[in-house]
């Protein structure tokens, strides 16, 4: 643990004396000090100087490997905690966690990235003053937030020094492709570096192993523009040929996007069969189109998926862990908008 340095402050003035004292004075022309009343007023002095000059020492860092109960902090890192959550749930997750976070002797903790193959050290200052603008509570879940953060930020620096385009690291067109998964920088900014992801991103970069994805986006989408501009075309008889047939070519698309949006939820039907059979198996992460106040969905963020029983699709929001958020199958299937499975076996 590192000790801030205490160093005692002769001053310059006669300090007034605290009520109750000996009426002692420091200045030498009100009264010579003699031997006792230096070794009763400078301790004095010397303990008055660390109270006004140093905050105390950061508590230790308290980590066991295991992720506990936290909350999400002020940074919109939501996609990093659901995938630690979830993660946790595994059985191969939790131990690679365990083994990726190292108490040292001095009480530093490092902390293992296995995907992106790195490593970094973080003190107990650091993790304390990290409190709030990340999550609190488990101090292991922070410290995770903490590598993640530190690895998003070399990129971007990385990035800025070469006056490459940030852009090209904001996308990605594989899940399943471990480089596009290494560089991968979401929202994040220098400032901001964890703002932003996806939940295959995390899990990669914890784990080495990357995520098989199911999603609406493109679909929905599509279906969203088309119908828009549907509207928008003159509703009357007179309407050109032109936006005739441009009309016919929006409910085409529509149609299409249809199939795939179908295809897709039946293949996140059936894996949500899959990870009810299989407890303990797979990391699972996702986010929603829709808000829905009542049954705590919001959108833009993202959720792990604790269990699934029959009808019940059983969520956590990473602003609470200790919550759950409990939807029925069929409005998790009619709402979704991306969900990621990764296989930890």
């Amino acid at each position: 643990m590192a000790f801030t340095k205490v160093e005692s402050i002769k001053p310059k003035a006669p300090i007034k004396p605290p009520l109750g004292s000996s009426g002692l004075s420091l200045n030498a022309k009100n009264k010579a000090l003699g031997p006792m009343d230096n070794f009763f007023i400078f301790p004095f002095v010397a303990a008055l100087s660390a109270a006004i000059s140093c905050k105390p020492p950061p508590p230790p860092i308290s980590t066991n490997g295991k992720i506990e109960n936290f909350k999400q902090g002020n940074t919109g890192d939501c996609w990093a905690l659901a995938a630690i959550h979830t993660l946790a749930k595994t059985k191969n997750g939790a131990e690679i966690i365990k083994n990726s976070i190292k108490k040292l002797p001095s009480g530093n903790v490092v902390v293992e990235l296995k995907g992106a193959k790195e490593s970094y050290r973080f003190t107990p200052e650091q993790v304390n003053d990290a409190k709030g603008r990340l999550s609190q509570g488990d101090d292991d879940v922070r410290l995770l937030e903490m590598a993640l953060e530190q690895h998003r930020l070399k990129l971007l620096v990385a990035a800025k020094d070469k006056k490459a385009s940030i852009e090209d690291l904001r996308y990605i067109s594989d899940f399943a492709n471990p480089s596009e998964m290494s560089e991968y920088v979401g929202s994040g900014t220098l400032s901001e570096p964890l703002d932003g992801g996806f939940g295959a991103n995390a899990i990669f970069l914890l784990t080495g192993k990357t995520s098989k994805t199911a999603y609406d986006y493109q679909g929905a989408n599509v279906v969203a523009n088309a119908e828009k501009e549907i509207d928008n075309i003159k509703k009357d008889e007179r309407f050109s040929l032109a936006e005739s047939q441009r009309k016919q070519s929006l409910m085409y698309q529509i149609k299409a996007s249809g199939v795939k949006t179908q295809e897709a939820t039946k293949k996140i039907n059936e894996k949500l069969d899959e990870f009810s059979a299989n407890p303990g198996r797979f990391a699972v992460t996702g986010s929603f189109y829709q808000y829905d106040k009542k049954q705590g969905i919001y959108t833009c963020h993202a959720y792990s998926l604790k269990s699934v029983d029959g009808d019940k699709v059983i969520l956590v929001n990473p602003w609470n862990s200790k919550e759950e958020t409990v939807i029925s199958r069929k409005e998790f299937l009619s709402n979704y908008n991306f969900w990621t499975f990764c296989d930890m076996e």
